[in-house]
């Protein structure tokens, strides 16, 4: 049977500490085949504002391109 776990991560979740890898574990131990979450879960929530902030998306699509393993950032085209 497969198992599909969905979560929605907390607002500001950063990938690494202590509350990452306490979340990290509870999926772990759910042994999830699939894994389903918010669509940005790290960093600040951007679309809470109606203006584009290209200043606050920087840090944030960093964190997120950190996080899925590149290093690079912008990302190339």
């Amino acid at each position: 049977m497969t198992t599909c776990v969905f979560v929605e991560w907390p607002d500001g979740l950063e990938p690494a500490g202590a509350a990452w890898d306490a979340l990290r574990q509870q999926v772990e131990a759910a042994e999830p085949d699939i894994l389903v979450t918010n669509e940005m879960p790290f960093g600040p929530w951007l679309a809470a504002s109606d203006r584009f902030d290209p200043a606050a998306a920087q840090p944030s699509a960093a964190c997120r391109c950190t996080s899925a393993g590149s290093r690079r950032w912008p990302p190339s085209e």
